[in-house]
């Protein structure tokens, strides 16, 4: 079973709100901050498409969307339903991905 985001934020040791407030300043740029997303097979960056940013694969849906909705309070379902191109595979993996990223930094 996957992990709600406040557990993967807690067990990388960054509190919540701190994290917001970075990510706030440059509308979902804190997706960028994340290490390494050309390592995550979930994820995909088609220059041109979707303004060049991070996309769930075969999707025009920024990865930045899935924080910026977990962040006011979406379900990991709720974004699944909102996005039906977005598998949840591919969620599982950003959070994965997301959550390595952040142990490193």
């Amino acid at each position: 079973m996957a992990r709600s985001f406040d557990q993967l934020a807690s067990s990388a040791g960054w509190s919540k709100p701190q994290r917001w407030s970075l990510a706030a300043k440059d509308g979902g740029a804190y997706a960028e901050l994340m290490l390494g997303w050309k390592d995550c097979s979930a994820v995909e960056r088609v220059p041109g498409k979707v303004g060049g940013v991070w996309l769930f694969r075969g999707t025009r849906v920024p990865v930045s969307a899935l924080f910026e909705n977990l962040e006011h309070g979406a379900r990991i379902d709720d974004f699944l339903e909102w996005f039906p191109g977005v598998t949840r595979d591919q969620v599982e993996a950003v959070l994965e991905h997301a959550e390595r990223s952040l142990a490193v930094a």
